[in-house]
């Protein structure tokens, strides 16, 4: 039984630890190279046994290489052989998810009740439809006074003010040429007084002061400066107001479908700045989200590998696309991963498997597509032989995983 026992870990370990990583890097060279190998470590007790078999097979060959017996022994050899040869992509299957390709949270640009929904989920919008009316008492307060104090202003008023712009430009410009003229002046006189410092016609105090100058000077003129075109680029009032309330409409950023419900149950809510109001779904296209199993062989996969999708609803339809990208589940207190189990398609995800990688596919277009879509997908890996694929990968999981982790 000891015997039984270190041959066969002899065996593992020559033969599946080292010969076959060689032959399926080296492919036909490997495997003659591996066969040489285990010929001379097997030279005393595999020679002379074969060497009086070859000479049995010499001396009876009419009798034992009849026609079927040698069709069987090449079948047998080829068999043997053809398993290292034969090139396959190493194939993971998994359950996936269907889930829109691009999802967009909508937030809100200021404080605010919400006066109007205009929306409801299912309804499909398009890039910049109003989704929501915000009510800000206050910035009313400010429109009407605006609205008031411009109805007040007449033709010859409004005229006024803009010609008051302009002649306040106009002052900020001289000032600016002022500024201007005396920067220059003074980073002359800097260079003069500091030329003569360091002649030794003058002192270094002078020429301390005359720098200090030209600084101040280059200040107040980057000053002037900034100040310009401050008022240049001025918005008046009515435009700042007006542009603060475009901002009460919630607007959507991308075409899709509104994916939240109950929305019109958030009337009359206050929303400050930044508070989500509805999530938009792309659903022109989608993505897979593969949970892969423990024993998922992950170091055959990598991004770009092709992968095949199949849906419990419509199981003639196969959807081709490729890894995207593999990342890992993000564990929450509630044992799930970071999303929001809530959402029945993050639910539906995180239901599909038990593992703790998860492949995330390409976007891909398809009529028969629905976010929360589950089916059996296929990943097609590195390509590697038929042995190698299922002989020398499951083997090394038994040896190297299993029963390792028993001891």
């Amino acid at each position: 039984m000891l015997s039984l026992l270190f041959t066969a870990a002899w065996i593992y370990q020559g033969v599946f630890r080292l010969l076959a990583p060689t032959v399926e890097r080296f492919r036909g060279l490997g495997l003659v190279v591996s066969v040489a190998i285990l010929a001379y470590l097997l030279r005393g007790t595999l020679f002379y046994p074969v060497g009086r078999l070859v000479r049995l097979a010499v001396r009876e060959r009419r009798r034992i290489f009849t026609l079927r017996r040698s069709a069987v022994i090449a079948l047998v050899i080829a068999l043997l052989v053809a398993p290292w040869t034969i090139r396959m992509p190493v194939m993971v299957d998994a359950d996936f998810v269907m889930v829109p390709g691009q999802r967009v949270e909508v937030r809100a640009q200021t404080a605010g009740f919400l006066d109007r929904v205009l929306v409801r989920e299912g309804d499909a919008v398009k890039a910049g439809q109003p989704l929501a009316v915000l009510r800000n008492p206050d910035l009313d307060l400010e429109l009407r006074v605006v609205e008031a104090e411009l109805d007040k202003l007449d033709a010859r008023l409004a005229e006024l003010h803009r010609g008051a712009r302009r002649e306040v430009i106009a002052l900020a410009q001289s000032q600016l040429a002022t500024a201007q003229a005396a920067r220059s002046r003074h980073a002359q006189r800097a260079a003069r007084v500091t030329l003569l410092a360091d002649s030794g016609l003058g002192t270094g105090t002078d020429a301390a002061s005359a720098v200090g100058s030209a600084a101040v000077s280059r200040s107040l003129a980057s000053a002037a400066q900034w100040q310009l075109a401050s008022l240049e680029a001025g918005a008046r009032p009515e435009d700042i107001a007006a542009a603060e309330r475009a901002l009460l409409t919630i607007r959507s950023p991308i075409d899709g479908v509104v994916a939240t419900k109950h929305l019109e149950d958030r009337r009359y809510a206050r929303l400050e700045r930044g508070d989500s109001f509805t999530e938009i779904h792309d659903v022109g296209a989608f993505v897979a989200e593969i949970p892969l199993s423990v024993g998922a062989p992950l170091a055959e996969l990598a991004a770009g590998d092709e992968i095949e999708l199949r849906s419990l609803g419509a199981p003639g339809e196969a959807i081709h696309c490729a890894i995207a990208r593999l990342r890992d589940t993000v564990h929450a207190p509630n044992g799930r991963d970071g999303r929001d189990d809530r959402d029945p398609i993050s639910r539906a995800a995180l239901d599909a498997g038990t593992g703790e990688i998860v492949a995330v596919t390409t976007a891909f277009a398809t009529p028969i597509g629905r976010a929360g879509m589950i089916g059996h997908a296929r990943l097609y890996g590195r390509r590697r032989s038929l042995a190698y694929a299922k002989l020398y990968l499951p083997l090394e999981r038994v040896f190297r995983v299993e029963l390792w982790g028993l001891m």
